[in-house]
């Protein structure tokens, strides 16, 4: 096996901040432990797939059987007030084609949406398997919201997630797919599904278009190198600890982090492409020394293939060294940003706060310079404005567009660095041996790792944005280059600005209210702080909404104990206030 690691930006200033870094971790397998795979549809036959949606539906079970490989075997169920085995799980050929003709030929709809009842069921179907080492995995078809058996929608749907918890240690991954428009059917449920049960939510808008869909599932299935990986995170200095991880590609998947614990559940690695991972790890810095410094060490394991690397960070006082930026990396944490974004939405019921996530949504974009997130949020944000909600079908399509930008991302290569700057620093790929794959066993992170902090004041890291220059306070400006008045300059004479939007009981130094171009705020009342320390211009966020985001790398915000990360400037930065972008000038 082979694994690589790389972070967003490896090299950090030696201060006791404790700072957050995000990990790449790619996998390669390079032994094949499996041949073929058991897959079990769960086909929605419930009243509203009734007519064209159905037939399509059936039509893609049949060609479905076609695509599969000699060694795989496929189970179909149907579901709606009752669950019926079709076909049981078959091996590919004459025998299944037929059994599925026939059993397909009188399948009606009627009923309601009973889908805790058909997860149980497609497990215990694959539980049956006398060889449970093989991948399997469960596609979830439907249209509608779950019910209970009196046809009510559910309201509680810990008990789905729970059964996809389950699928998940059992090897097998759930893939929900939803069948026609997103109005009809709950698309953060069947997201949630997908990431407890690792698998991928998949959306089939116009019912012809699920035949496809169905064949590449199966494909990606039968490519599978392991049926069950994990993934140890053994911290060895700067009190790290795991604080978020996600599958970024071959297809998005929030993983869920134990508490108290360090060993991730990966599911299944195909063979190829390479399987990208992220971590967010919080460090508790450095106090002084420069030189790298080890953090984690990374074991990644499967039935018969094993690899582990050591993370280290680099720490230097050394500005230029501060800003380096792995492009690969960072460009994949925006796509996972933009994900969790998506999820934020689903789940929301507010419009404002809908309103400030799609801003996000497509400020993110065009950093990663995706033109169709862009025009998505754009449209969406329109539809917002007009009518005061998002349709469903537009969240279940946009959802599966952004689930899929971390993988379009990653086969599209790193991005080239701007001219005149440096190559990025790359952490060194290691294959490890069986023998030589580190320590075994689930290693916790304990509290009283993390270095002591101290005061707030003190702990306030400034990170460089460029070396574009430097300041004066006398000629230094912010002039907008995305706003409502393209080109208007701000002073930042003063010792301190605060800038934001005045409001009743609240005054600000740069009012940013007559620059908006929408119907509602995207820029908090008090959003950032500009000061200067010693002929440095520094910049940090108040804790907004939107957050503040210097040349394309989100700043921290305040959270707790934890001050917000200050940011030098210079001239030439771009610094972005919700839908606002602003130009930092030395005057003219």
């Amino acid at each position: 096996m082979k694994i690589r690691l790389e972070w967003d930006r490896p090299v950090r200033p030696p201060a006791a901040a404790r700072m957050t870094a995000v990990l790449l971790v790619g996998v390669m397998p390079e032994t094949v432990s499996v041949s073929g795979h058991d897959a079990c549809v769960l086909l929605d036959t419930s009243k509203s797939m009734a007519g064209d949606k159905l037939q399509r539906a059936l039509e893609a079970c049949r060609l479905a059987a076609q695509s599969l490989g000699p060694d795989d075997r496929l189970a179909v169920c149907t579901f709606a007030s009752n669950v019926s085995t079709l076909v049981p799980l078959t091996s590919t050929g004459g025998v299944l084609e037929a059994a599925l003709a026939v059993a397909l030929e009188n399948v009606q709809a009627g009923g309601c949406t009973l889908t805790y009842a058909a997860l149980l069921h497609a497990q215990s179907v694959l539980a049956e398997r006398t060889d449970a080492s093989r991948p399997a995995t469960v596609l979830l078809i439907t249209d509608g919201h779950p019910t209970d058996n009196r046809g009510r929608p559910m309201t509680d749907m810990s008990p789905l997630v729970e059964v996809a918890d389950s699928l998940a240690s059992r090897a097998l991954t759930l893939t929900p797919i939803g069948l026609g428009s997103g109005n009809d059917f709950n698309t953060g449920v069947l997201e949630s599904l997908a990431d407890h049960g690792r698998g991928a939510f998949c959306h089939a808008e116009d019912p012809a278009g699920l035949s496809a869909l169905l064949e590449e599932r199966l494909r990606r299935a039968g490519q599978v190198a392991c049926a069950s990986a994990s993934m140890t995170v053994e911290p060895t200095g700067c009190g790290a600890t795991v604080e978020g991880a996600c599958r970024i590609a071959p297809e998005y998947a929030e993983l869920p982090v134990p508490q108290g614990a360090a060993v991730l559940a990966l599911g299944q690695l195909p063979a190829e492409p390479e399987s990208v991972f992220l971590l967010r790890i919080g460090t508790g810095g450095r106090f002084g020394a420069e030189g790298p410094e080890p953090v984690a060490r990374i074991a990644v394991r499967a039935t018969d293939d094993s690899a582990s690397a050591d993370a280290a960070l680099d720490f230097s006082n050394t500005p230029r060294e501060q800003q380096r930026v792995n492009e690969e990396a960072n460009r994949l944490r925006l796509a996972w940003d933009l994900a969790r974004y998506q999820q934020m939405v689903n789940a929301s019921d507010d419009a404002g706060r809908t309103g400030d996530l799609l801003a996000q949504i497509r400020n993110t974009g065009e950093l990663i310079g995706s033109q169709a997130v862009v025009d998505d949020a754009s449209a969406r944000l329109h539809e917002l404005r007009a009518t005061g909600a998002l349709s469903g079908n537009a969240n279940a399509r946009a959802t599966s567009m952004l689930r899929a930008t971390g993988e379009l991302l990653s086969h599209a290569g790193a991005v080239a660095e701007p001219t005149g700057a440096e190559p990025e620093r790359v952490t060194e790929v290691v294959t490890s041996p069986e023998s030589n794959s580190g320590s075994g066993g689930g290693i916790g992170f304990g509290g009283g790792q993390e270095q002591p902090r101290r005061e707030q004041e003190e702990a306030a890291t400034v990170q460089p944005a460029s070396q574009g220059g430097a300041l004066a306070p006398d000629s230094a400006r912010l002039v907008v280059r995305r706003g409502a008045r393209p080109g208007a300059a701000y002073a930042l004479s003063a010792p301190e600005a605060h800038i934001g939007r005045t409001a009743p009981g609240i005054t600000v130094d740069i009012d940013l209210s007559d620059q908006e171009t929408g119907d509602r705020y995207t820029v908090s009342r008090r959003h950032a702080l500009v000061t200067w320390d010693g002929g440095r211009c520094l910049i940090r966020d108040q804790g907004s909404k939107a957050g503040t985001v210097v040349n394309g790398r989100p700043i921290t915000a305040p959270s707790g104990n934890v001050p917000a990360e200050v940011v030098e400037l210079h001239p030439g930065d771009r610094v972005i206030l919700g839908c606002l972008e602003l130009e930092v000038t030395a005057g003219g």
